[in-house]
């Protein structure tokens, strides 16, 4: 089992934490979220519930052009569901300054 997963967006993002994890020696398994939309995010945490103990999803926002607070309430409300459930779940919003 391994106990983190790592949910990201683009496929750029999946080389960057695959080298990450690399290097730090750490095991975890890297999901393409396919889109930008948080719902996708979601129902992939909901699939491999209890494959791993600690989740993480990177969430870009500097491309949705709807209301960027509503979206992360809408995680942040999944992930408190999750964690009542035994999931460890961290949202990291990426600016797009941090991520160039």
């Amino acid at each position: 089992m391994n106990s983190i997963l790592v949910i990201v967006e683009g496929t750029t993002d999946i080389g960057f934490i695959e080298g990450i994890t690399e290097r730090l020696q750490v095991t975890c398994r890297v999901h393409l979220m396919r889109g930008n939309r948080p719902e996708k995010a979601s129902r992939i945490l909901v699939a491999l519930q209890g494959e791993f103990e600690r989740a993480i999803v990177l969430k870009d926002l500097h491309r949705e052009g709807r209301n960027r607070v509503a979206l992360i309430h809408k995680l942040t409300d999944k992930a408190k569901q999750l964690e009542k459930q035994g999931l460890r779940l961290h949202i990291i919003t990426i600016k797009w300054g941090i991520e160039s």
